[in-house]
Parts: C-alpha cells; sequence; structure tokens
C-alpha cells in the first residue's frame, strides 16, 4: 500500500507542503507548525493522495492523518479493505462527540477500535468475481456436497447467485477484484 499524504497550506494558497499523514497528528502538526511561515494561522488540505475512497477534505487535517495512522498499524487486508468498508457505511465511526469532565467538547474523533471490530464483523474477503464469492458461500453452507451436487454445479449461473446475494453482501470493485462485507 502507498504512503497516504496529505498536502497542507494557507487557505489563500500563499504556502504549501507535502507531509507524511502516517506519522499521525500530533507529529503532522509539529512539522507544519515548523515549516510554515509564522504569520499564516490557518491551515487547510490542498491536495492528497492514497486515501480513496475516503475523502480527507471531510476530515479535516486532524482526524485525516490520525486515520492514515491507524490504517498504518494494519495488515494490509485491512488497511485497503476499511476505506473500502467505510464507503458503504458512511462516517458512523467517526461522527463520535468527545466528552471531557462530564461536558460536550466541540470535536469529534474516529472510533477506530469500534470501526476495525465492526470491520471484523462484516469483512467476507476479497474473491476475483462476486460469483467466485457466491460459489464459494454455498460451498461453505454445505449446499454443493454429494454426488447430485456437484453434477449440477456447472449449471448454476453463479453470476445470478451473487446478485441475488446483493441482499446480504456489500461487494466492493477494487484492485482487479472483490471485497464483499455483510450487510448487517
Amino acid at each position: 500500500m502507498s504512503t497516504m499524504r496529505l498536502c497542507i497550506g494557507d487557505p489563500l494558497n500563499r504556502w504549501f507542503k507535502w507531509y507524511d499523514a502516517e506519522e499521525g497528528s500530533a507529529e503532522l502538526w509539529a512539522n507544519i507548525r515548523k515549516d510554515a511561515p509564522s504569520h499564516i494561522e490557518e491551515f487547510i488540505i490542498v491536495d492528497h493522495e492514497y486515501f480513496n475512497p475516503v475523502n480527507p477534505l471531510t476530515l479535516g487535517i486532524t482526524k485525516a492523518a490520525d486515520f492514515a495512522y491507524f490504517l498504518a498499524g494494519l495488515s494490509d487486508h485491512k488497511a485497503t479493505g476499511i476505506p473500502l468498508y467505510m464507503s458503504i457505511i458512511g462516517d458512523q465511526y467517526a461522527a463520535k462527540m468527545v466528552y471531557e469532565d462530564d461536558e460536550e467538547v466541540c470535536y469529534t474523533r474516529y472510533d477506530f477500535d469500534e470501526l476495525e471490530d465492526a470491520f471484523d464483523e462484516a469483512y467476507r474477503g476479497y474473491y476475483n468475481s462476486k460469483a467466485e464469492m457466491a460459489e464459494q458461500l454455498y460451498g461453505e453452507l454445505g449446499y454443493l456436497t454429494g454426488e447430485v451436487a456437484t453434477r449440477l454445479t456447472p449449471y448454476v449461473d453463479w453470476e445470478a447467485v451473487a446478485r441475488d446475494l446483493g441482499q446480504v453482501v456489500y461487494f466492493v470493485e477494487s484492485d482487479g477484484g472483490v471485497y464483499a462485507f455483510w450487510n448487517h
């Protein structure tokens, strides 16, 4: 997986610089403060690389960097799969309000543990095609055992079965194949 990067600049585009977002927000902000001219007080994301399908412009600098840091610490299948899963479920794990001393504080953060748990529960796997996933699932469920099933299997339209599975499985095409997630 390629390094997730953010191009940070000022709103008037007088200054900008690329940063490795996978170092996390604390390191990113330290580098921005060190590199930016002292008269610039406000910063925005000017551009980004390798965040797709998640849009860091909607996250903001701190959350985008923390998200990149979180993904950098995961295995490849999770680091690739979680953003795809988020493209399905939206930002429900990002919109947690943080409370300090029983008072509401006006910022949100990702609940990365909840997001990873939800991904682990929903993730079915990566397949070459939807049809391959459907055939494998039916095999695991025991529907393809026995002599009759073995003889009939070549005549099953696995593409049609996969379309029907679309009611209980989300499919996301990426990396030349299909990621499958349970819809529950």
